[in-house]
This record gives structure tokens, sequence and C-alpha cells, in this order.
């Protein structure tokens, strides 16, 4: 007869269920940001004036007070990216999949081949938003909080002008 030992068997399943307790709590958003908004969030989108040159969605958050807290990233539309403090302004920098390089590596080297992004690559965002707001998580004596802005503001595009000619 066969003995089983079970005692590796009740820890593997006892870590186990501790991991997904753990990464199932909810999250909870803040009703007041250790900031003051200066002014109205708002969001622009824009497009290079040259084929590949790129486009994409800044999202602005201008702030005044904002010593003891560190942004840490925007989540908006589906997407997550770094957010960065600059001009007294929260920005993150969104790419959208319009007017991208359209340049396929073919080659023999599989390796070479993987650099091909034929799927659309980027941080993923958790929390399902509407189109016009955002979601600030950041850093307050290293830990993490959410903070919502809804109503965005929508600006006008901008529509980068071509490159000079040579």
């Amino acid at each position: 007869m066969k003995v089983i030992k079970t005692q590796p068997l009740i820890l593997l399943i006892l870590i186990s269920l501790f991991i997904q307790c753990k990464g199932s709590q909810p999250v909870t958003l803040q009703s007041t940001p250790p900031f003051v908004l200066a002014q109205a969030p708002y969001y622009q989108a824009w497009i290079a004036g040259i084929p590949g040159g790129g486009s994409g969605i800044n999202v602005f958050i201008p702030v005044e007070g904002t010593k003891g807290f560190d942004p840490d990233s925007l989540h908006f539309r589906g997407q997550r990216v770094k957010a960065v403090y600059q001009n007294k302004r929260i920005v993150g920098r969104f790419d959208t999949p319009h007017n991208q390089k359209k340049d396929l590596v073919l080659s023999q080297n599989v390796l070479k081949e993987m650099q091909n992004s034929l799927l659309a690559a980027g941080d993923r965002s958790p929390f399902p938003l509407r189109n016009n707001a955002c979601i600030l998580s950041y850093q307050v004596q290293n830990k993490r909080y959410y903070y919502k802005i809804e109503a965005l503001q929508q600006q006008p595009s901008i529509a980068y002008p071509s490159a000079p000619p040579d």
C-alpha cells in the first residue's frame, strides 16, 4: 500500500487560499485627496502630422499643495500609465492605436520577429470607468491610495504639423 504524505499538500492548499484572499480585497477610493485642484482636470487628444508619428491622449490634473504625497499612476479608458508631476500638474500620457508605426520585422531569427507588436500592448487598468473619468493612484508614507476624478473636461485636439521639408 502506498502512503501519501498529506502535510505538504495541506500546506500548499493553505498558501493558495491565503494568496487568493489577499488579492481579492476591494480597493477603497478616497473621498478627499491630499491636494487641492487648482483648475478643472481635463484631457486632450493629439496626433502627429507625419505617418507613423503616433497619437495619444494626455490627462492633466492641475494641483496645489502637493507636499506629503507622491503620484504613482493614472487609470483612464482601460489603460494605466505612470503619473508625472510637472509644472504644477499631474500628467498621464496615454497612447492610442492611430497613426502608429506599421513596421514588421521579418526574419529567420524568431527572437527578432518576437519584437513585432501586433496586439495592443500596455498596462491594463482594473477599474471600469466612463470615458471622461480617471483614477489617480498616489502614495503617502509608502501606502497606496486611489482617488477618482469624474467629469474630466475635453479640450480641443492638437494636430501637430508635419515635419519640415529636407
